[in-house]
Order: C-alpha cells, then structure tokens, then sequence
C-alpha cells in the first residue's frame, strides 16, 4: 500500500512517520537540555560548596600556624 502513495521508494506514510520521529527527537533534545541546565547548576552549587571549604580550611590552617 505504501507504494501508492508515493514515488522512489518514499512514501507520504513514510514521511508521515518520519514527521512523528522528528517531534520526538525535538522533544527529547528539548528534555535533555533542560536536564543539562539542571546539571550546571549543581556543579556550580558544589563548586562554591568546594571553594568555600578549601577557604575554611585554609584559615584554619593559617591560624593553626600562627598559634605555633
């Protein structure tokens, strides 16, 4: 049946069907890149969680040696 609808081996079913793949694969692009926002947004929370700490424990080193 799919011959009757079209030419060269492509069919207007065949590209009703490859419409549909397309809208999924945009939905999905879209899904993951929200779900890649997300995720830079933790690395930047734990790097400032990181930073702060490395800063903490300087200071706290710095006056362990000048209590020494």
């Amino acid at each position: 049946m799919a011959e009757a609808f079209g030419w060269f081996g492509f069919s207007i079913l065949e590209e009703m069907d490859m419409e549909e793949r397309v809208e999924k694969l945009e939905r999905e692009v879209e899904r993951l890149q929200e779900r890649v926002r997300l995720l830079e947004k933790v690395v930047d929370t734990i790097r400032v969680v990181l930073i702060e700490h490395v800063e903490w424990e300087l200071e706290e080193y710095e006056r362990k040696i000048q209590g020494s």
